[in-house]
């Protein structure tokens, strides 16, 4: 699989999701997907902010998986339970939780 087309994604217009284009010159944004939805406007809406929000829920993802490779093979986080008293993975975890609550806000419409 190729690489997906790099964040960030930005609603543009009606119903239109947009990254910045690698070729500036021609446009300065580049169409990724229009969004639709046969229940109404409230509904493609939704679809919009979602799908625009990908690459951040992508990112907070990879930075949760650092989190759980660092709390496999370390022994101060208490069983693996709690990175955030460690001092390596407090800063990983603080880091993660940070994406995803960027990511969920923006899923949701409202970042």
């Amino acid at each position: 699989m190729s690489q997906h087309t790099p964040g960030p994604w930005e609603r543009r217009g009606h119903r239109i999701i947009a990254a910045p284009s690698r070729e500036r010159v021609v446009t300065p944004m580049a169409t990724i997907c229009e969004t639709y939805s046969w229940m109404g406007i409230e509904e493609a809406d939704a679809n919009e902010a979602l799908i625009s929000a990908a690459p951040q829920m992508l990112e907070a993802l990879e930075a949760q998986q650092l989190v759980d490779e660092h709390v496999a093979s370390c022994e101060e986080c208490v069983n693996g339970m709690f990175p955030e008293i460690c001092e390596a993975g407090a800063p990983i975890a603080d880091k993660a939780r940070l994406l995803r609550w960027a990511a969920i806000r923006k899923a949701r419409g409202v970042a």
